[in-house]
């Protein structure tokens, strides 16, 4: 059975919104762990 296009693509669209929130999250603390390592 062949799943609709529109199921497959809002699944694309969720995962490429985690994605996405997972690499503003490594941003994210990697822009902390620098500003920590200036002020110490």
């Amino acid at each position: 059975m062949k799943e609709p296009e529109s199921v497959r693509f809002i699944d694309c669209s969720l995962n490429s919104t985690e994605y996405l929130l997972l690499l503003f999250n490594l941003h994210l603390s990697s822009f902390r762990a620098k500003k920590v390592s200036v002020f110490t």
